[in-house]
């Protein structure tokens, strides 16, 4: 029987250059013990995992996820404010062009302080906007604040703007075709594109994990790791070598 990793393993199998690889997980302030079920695998691979949090759902649950960010397990940074959508009419937006520079401001603002207070660790400046849009203003804004780094998804046009690095992700592992989650072989097919570029960037949401979906996490994690051909890295990491031109 066919294993959907297969591919997977060819692109690895051929790779002649060393691939990069970093790992965001949205969504951090809901389903807690999911989190730490998946931190627990990646963690098992030495894989340290950028945890995008929602500063208005942290609570007490994430202490353990806390810890973790402090002894350089994981890492956290801001995934909007209350993840809420503000847009009028089109695709959910939270910090999307119905909203004035004013109000973007305040919230950028708030969730920063809140991510602060509420994790008490490192919160490295950067920033997901949920559902992975959000407006020039946005980015602008962001710039402005202080914040260093955008992180979106692989098919946003970069924003261009000097001052804020943009280190989008480009394997989505939910992700769907014509509104069809993609089939597990679509997925490692997928994946072994995104090895062939030289450099993969994994979006997961462990809230909407399954039992079967870690193990198959797991799995990846392991094979990646195992390859000998796979430098895992980070957005910082990554935004840092775009400073360098590397």
């Amino acid at each position: 029987m066919n294993d959907w990793l297969d591919p997977v393993r060819a692109a690895l199998a051929e790779a002649e250059a060393p691939v990069r690889c970093f790992v965001r997980d949205d969504d951090g302030g809901w389903d807690d013990p999911g989190l730490l079920r998946l931190l627990d695998r990646s963690r098992a691979h030495g894989v340290v995992i950028d945890v995008a949090v929602i500063p208005a759902a942290v609570g007490p649950g994430l202490a353990a996820f806390a810890g973790l960010v402090r002894s350089g397990e994981a890492r956290a940074h801001q995934h909007g404010w209350t993840h809420q959508d503000h847009a009028v009419s089109g695709r959910r937006c939270e910090f999307g062009d119905d909203r004035t520079a004013e109000e973007i401001e305040d919230d950028l603002r708030r969730g920063w302080s809140t991510l602060h207070d509420r994790l008490e660790c490192r919160v490295d400046p950067i920033f997901t906007p949920p559902w992975n849009r959000c407006s020039a203003t946005t980015a602008a804004c962001l710039r402005d604040i202080g914040y260093r780094v955008l992180s979106r998804e692989s098919g946003a046009t970069p924003f261009g703007l000097d001052g804020l690095a943009e280190v989008p992700v480009n394997f989505d592992w939910f992700a769907k075709r014509k509104g069809i989650a993609l089939s597990p072989e679509e997925r490692g097919e997928l994946l072994a594109e995104r090895i062939r570029s030289g450099l993969v960037g994994i979006m997961l949401h462990h809230a909407v994990t399954t039992g079967p979906d870690l193990v198959e996490i797991d799995r990846c994690l392991g094979l990646l790791r195992s390859s000998g051909v796979v430098e895992f890295t980070t957005i910082a990491q990554e935004a840092d070598r775009q400073a360098v031109g590397t």
